[in-house]
């Protein structure tokens, strides 16, 4: 069985499923739209490096050789996501951000297939065509920002890279903790070992990738001194 953490909230980018608890009820019921995260400081790293998509386990890799793997490495997993599970630390997971209803979710993964196999997406992080063309673009200041009024992000191109430092995730459980408490015993406890996993690995976030074209971002950071991929952001914006 899937070892899967749910919790949701009410603000925009909150919360989780957990897979035993009848929260799904009130996701669905309540309506909302959906904001892409407020502006945030990058810094630009340094240019890509070609590289082989194969999976490495040194801990002196430059971030942009990884980067570099991890993108060919997503480009080509189609149906075969388990290629992206070398990415993911065994001991920390992967956590997902996703709005499959009216409000967003935090769930927790084990590995990065059991992650684009989740009910919530269809299907489609087994088709990760991020339409990066040429060199990625680097954005100081801030994370792309979609526009619901004008049904556009507000950047031309569609990949973008940056240094981040990651507190969106936090902020979601402690908002789905305020606005939708759990209400049974083991709902609380999936509450508190999500938060505990949120703790433990979203400080560890340094840098981003994303793309506009599919409204995806990946975020990465080091763990025992190699680079992996900590959480990805899959909500759909404006989506209600």
């Amino acid at each position: 069985m899937a070892n899967r953490l749910t919790v949701r909230a009410v603000s925009p980018h909150t919360a989780k499923r957990a897979g035993r608890t009848t929260w799904a009820a009130a996701l669905l019921a309540m309506g909302c739209s959906q904001t892409p995260p407020a502006p945030r400081e990058v810094t630009v790293p340094a240019a890509r490096e070609a590289a082989s998509s194969e999976p490495s386990t040194t801990e002196s890799e430059p971030y942009s050789r990884f980067l570099t793997r991890f993108l060919a490495a997503l480009e080509n997993s189609g149906e075969s996501p388990e290629a992206l599970n070398a990415f993911v630390d065994p001991t920390h997971g992967v956590l997902l951000l996703i709005n499959p209803g009216a409000l967003t979710i935090v769930e927790s993964y084990r590995s990065y297939s059991e992650l684009a196999r989740t009910p919530h997406l269809g299907g489609s992080l087994l088709h990760s065509k991020m339409g990066c063309e040429g060199e990625l673009h680097s954005l100081s200041a801030r994370l792309p920002q979609f526009s619901c009024d004008d049904e556009r992000y507000d950047v031309p191109d569609s990949c973008y890279q940056g240094e981040f430092k990651s507190g969106v995730l936090r902020r979601h459980v402690v908002w789905m903790q305020e606005y939708l408490p759990p209400e049974t015993p083991e709902a609380g406890r999936e509450f508190t070992q999500l938060m505990a996993k949120v703790d433990r690995s979203e400080p560890l976030v340094t840098h981003y990738f994303f793309s506009t074209r599919v409204s995806r971002g990946y975020f990465f950071g080091q763990v025992g001194g190699a680079w992996r991929l900590i959480w990805v952001d899959a909500v759909s914006p404006c989506s209600a």
